[in-house]
Order: C-alpha cells, then sequence, then structure tokens
C-alpha cells in the first residue's frame, strides 16, 4: 500500500455533498493520470475486478476530518474514475464499521471469514 497527498492550490475546495460541486475544482490529477479530492490521502486500494477498484482515503473538509471510500473504474481513457459509489465518515466511526464488515464477511461465508 502507497500513501499519496494531494495538497489544496490556493482555491477552496468543493465537498462531496456540495450542490455546486465541480469535480475540476476539487480533484487534483496525479502523475499517474487517476484524480483524487484535494487534500486527500490514498491510504490503500483493494483491486474488485479487471476494471474497478476501492480506494480508502483520509481527508479533510470544512475544518472536520474524515475517512472516505469510494469505487473507482476504468474510463472510456484507461485511467481510473470516481464513481458515484462512496461515502464519507467521522474517522471515530471506522472501528465500528470494521466490526460490521468483520459480521457481514462471517455470515455470508462462515467457514471463510477471519
Amino acid at each position: 500500500m502507497q500513501s499519496k497527498k494531494i495538497a489544496h492550490q490556493g482555491k477552496t475546495p468543493a465537498g462531496p455533498n456540495d450542490r455546486n460541486h465541480d469535480s475540476a475544482a476539487a480533484t487534483k490529477t496525479r502523475q499517474d493520470g487517476d484524480e483524487l479530492a484535494q487534500n486527500d490521502t490514498l491510504i490503500a486500494e483493494v483491486q474488485k475486478n479487471s476494471r474497478e477498484r476501492l480506494r480508502v482515503t483520509v481527508g479533510e473538509y470544512k475544518g472536520h476530518q474524515y475517512v472516505g471510500a469510494r469505487l473507482w473504474f476504468v474510463g472510456t481513457d484507461g485511467q481510473y474514475r470516481p464513481s458515484r459509489s462512496g461515502f464519507n465518515l467521522r474517522p471515530e466511526l471506522v472501528p465500528e464499521l470494521i466490526q460490521a464488515l468483520g459480521l457481514a464477511a462471517r455470515a455470508a461465508d462462515p467457514n471463510g471469514a477471519r
């Protein structure tokens, strides 16, 4: 896993729930062509299949820290693009989410999930 920091460059970033969200203003293209919201740090990527991956990020919006998870897909240009499928939550809720995901994994596959 690798972390990449995208620094704010003089413009207030639009938040994911901002009705006037301008994706060009709220994203920054990394050297590999992929985009992350400004001020987001990529924590991990989980390859879902050959065309999709789940990205876990940490960021800040209006002075509040958040942990985000979003599904990214391969666009027509071959670069990964963010989908509408994703969420942000307060960091203190992450342990509860981890516990819930563990329970869901055991319910789905009692013999395979640890």
